[in-house]
């Protein structure tokens, strides 16, 4: 068994059980291929047995190899016109197993005879024979029979080992049979320790893009001001009133007056009496402004306070002289 690059080839000869050749020297293929997370095991070997003229069973050689495949043939009868072919496969499991067997010159398959495909996991442990093969159900077995080619396809197969059994004519007896086998058998399996893939981290090529910017006018609502009402701030002030005189114009009564009684101080004891002269009436006007002195009345208001002192004694005259007037009528 040797590897080349990730193949693994391994390189067997063919072996003898009793007289009858298993095969002569042959090839046989390991191929394993990764599907993802599995990996895909492909075995390939191959078996050559050749049966010559008067040969029978002899001496055992010991077991065979069982992880590669096995064929070796017999005569069914003294005539040597007629041999008997069995093919054993490699000890699976297999996702499917593919056995062809191709006849040399000379000779052909008994396809009406029948293919027989059985199977079996037990073998034994001195002798590598295969113990209690079973018959393999029709729904996993495909048989394509022509002149000289013979097609297995087995799907799936277990931890166990398939046995096919067919026989062919000799056209010229005693003369030497050949054929040469292939054993092809698939499976895939996952992988325990699956690889994480190697990412090399590729730093992005940035082309800066000046932004677009498109002005958007700004939405102004509108906020009533808040307006406190503050009270105004009310000085009283107090009225100049600057006091206009009445203007009082007196007017005489009509008719004639009874002349005011003049009152003379009268006389003291003692007193020197004056002589008689001319009788001098004094002006009320001259008389007022003495006796206000003597009271202490501001000397402006003397001319109103007459004019009002005059206007009501006209008042009182003339209401007087209305009263005779109409007492005589």
């Amino acid at each position: 068994m040797t590897r080349v690059g990730s193949r693994l080839v391994v390189l067997a000869a063919g072996g003898v059980i009793g007289a009858t050749v298993l095969a002569t020297p042959a090839l046989a293929l390991t191929v394993d291929s990764r599907e993802g997370d599995a990996t895909a095991t492909t075995s390939t070997t191959y078996a050559e047995p050749t049966l010559t003229s008067g040969q029978r069973p002899g001496p055992f050689f010991g077991p065979p190899d069982r992880t590669r495949g096995n064929s070796y043939g017999t005569w069914t009868d003294d005539t040597e016109a007629r041999a008997r072919w069995v093919l054993e496969s490699p000890r699976g499991p297999w996702d499917t197993l593919r056995i062809v067997d191709r006849l040399g010159a000379g000779q052909r398959f008994d396809c009406q005879a029948g293919v027989r495909v059985r199977a079996t996991a037990d073998v034994d442990p001195r002798t590598g024979y295969l113990v209690d093969p079973v018959e393999l159900p029709a729904d996993r077995v495909e048989i394509v029979c022509s002149r000289t080619t013979l097609s297995v396809t087995v799907v799936p197969v277990g931890d166990e080992i398939v046995e096919v059994s067919v026989a062919s004519f000799v056209d010229k007896p005693h003369e030497v049979a050949t054929s040469r086998v292939e054993f092809v058998g698939t499976r895939v399996e996952p992988d325990p320790t699956p690889t994480p893939p190697v990412v090399t981290p590729t730093p992005p090529v940035v082309t800066p893009t000046p932004p677009v910017v498109t002005p958007t006018p700004p939405v102004v609502t509108p906020t009533p001001p808040v307006v406190t009402p503050t009270p105004p701030v009310v000085t009283p002030t107090p009225p100049v009133v600057t006091p206009t005189p009445p203007v009082v114009t007196p007017t005489p009564p009509a008719g004639d007056p009874t002349p005011p009684a003049v009152v003379r101080p009268g006389r003291s004891e003692g007193s020197p009496v004056a002589a008689p002269g001319p009788k001098v009436q004094e002006s009320p006007a001259a008389a007022a402004p003495a006796r206000l002195a003597a009271t202490g009345v501001d000397a402006s208001w003397l001319p109103l306070l007459f004019a009002g002192a005059l206007g009501a004694v006209g008042s009182a005259m003339s209401l007087l002289y209305r009263r005779r007037h109409r007492s005589r009528a």
